[in-house]
């Protein structure tokens, strides 16, 4: 459940309970960092798919969260973004922490970020954040394919978002990420 810092206002929780997080102390962050993965892709290889914002939320999401992360760990060597975006002027996103990094939005690239964050810990807070195009893909006994029902994030180098093309292992190995990656 979220609540303000008054209880004045939350939101409805969820069907498997309620937990009660709150801010925490100054001093009790010392051992936590922050990462995020943020992802925004307007711009895909497939003309059909293009989109307005998606690049440009993501851009300002990571801006938003550096600026409330710093505050809250009060430390910018402990907040650590990479954002992965289909601008082609990824210069535009400046951050101040020293471990930010912008990156194009293909598979490689996103794969990178993962990479990159390959240490975090159960003290930490991980935050992925994707902006584009996705498809609910349920692959049934497909051969190679995600068991069951699998989300897709369509990629930057993606051409479709047609399931029955997403459902061959080629195509949606080159073109998504899955909820199963």
């Amino acid at each position: 459940v979220a609540r303000n810092a008054s209880v004045s206002l939350s939101n409805r929780g969820t069907a498997r309970g309620a937990q009660l997080v709150g801010a925490v102390p100054n001093g009790e962050t010392a051992d936590t960092n922050i990462y995020a993965i943020v992802a925004g892709i307007s711009d895909y290889a497939g003309e059909q798919l293009r989109l307005n914002y998606a690049a440009k939320d993501a851009e300002d999401f990571a801006k938003a969260l550096e600026i409330g992360a710093v505050k809250y760990l009060n430390d910018p060597k402990k907040v650590h973004i990479r954002l992965l975006t289909s601008n082609s002027d990824r210069t535009a996103a400046r951050f101040s922490v020293p471990d930010a990094k912008t990156y194009s939005a293909a598979k490689a690239d996103i794969e990178r970020a993962f990479e990159d964050f390959k240490g975090a810990t159960s003290k930490d807070v991980f935050i992925v954040y994707l902006a584009g195009h996705g498809v609910a893909l349920y692959t049934g006994n497909t051969p190679n394919a995600p068991s069951g029902s699998t989300y897709l994030y369509l990629t930057q180098e993606a051409t479709t978002a047609d399931a029955s093309t997403l459902r061959l292992d080629n195509s949606r190995r080159a073109m998504t990420v899955s909820g199963d990656e």
